[in-house]
């Protein structure tokens, strides 16, 4: 399938990378290409270069459970590698329960709760302030005052120990993307060949979960 730009081509399981300089591939944004290993990829295959005779099998995106493993390269030795992230066993799907108001919900549970309530707030916002009236649903502005209203009843102190929480696991997460020689382990940023530096890459997928 030919992709927006003229320099990318993507099939369903083979991925071009847009043959561009680092500094061109900041004016391009996702709906030209997905830099990077990125859910367009996915799964496990082989990253070839075409420039030079590098090939190797990467990790992508695979997913299992509470587990998946995404695919990370290094910023400064160009190493290709993947993560691996556990998701708590209390933030599965189990443990929400849409038919409680944060009152009812056990302690443990709130958290995921508020995240989503937040999240619903930014949403509602977001589409009344970029899309007219007659695009809103009918209830839209009594729902988001519903939303607002069962926020507002979670204790500052609740607030502030969540908002912790979230700085402990984000700086637990940085960690993670420091490499062994001391870069940045990316994701999301454009592929190069750790032999050449060529951003003229390929990727041949072997198998997706």
């Amino acid at each position: 399938m030919q992709g927006q730009s003229d320099d990318l081509v993507r099939y369903r399981y083979v991925f071009r990378q847009p043959q561009a300089l680092p500094e061109e591939l900041g004016e391009l944004d996702d709906s030209d290409f997905a830099p990077g290993f990125s859910a367009t990829m996915g799964g496990v295959g082989t990253l070839s270069c075409l420039e030079c005779d590098f090939a190797q099998e990467v990790t992508s995106f695979t997913h299992a459970g509470r587990y998946s493993d995404s695919g990370v390269q290094c910023q400064a030795c160009g190493q290709l590698s993947s993560l691996r992230h556990v998701q708590d066993p209390r933030n599965l799907s189990s443990t929400y329960h849409p038919d409680k108001t944060l009152s009812e919900l056990e302690p443990q549970d709130r958290p995921e709760r508020i995240y989503s309530l937040e999240c619903l707030i930014r949403l509602y916002e977001m589409t009344m302030r970029e899309k007219p009236r007659s695009k809103w649903s009918p209830t839209m502005e009594s729902d988001l005052a519903a939303v607002r209203q069962e926020l507002s009843t979670v204790p500052v102190e609740e607030m502030q120990a969540i908002e912790r929480k979230r700085e402990e696991k984000e700086a637990a997460r940085q960690a993670l993307h420091v490499c062994k020689c001391g870069g940045y382990l990316a994701d999301n940023k454009p592929l190069f060949c750790p032999g050449c530096r060529s951003l003229k890459l390929e990727y041949k997928v072997r198998y997706m979960t």
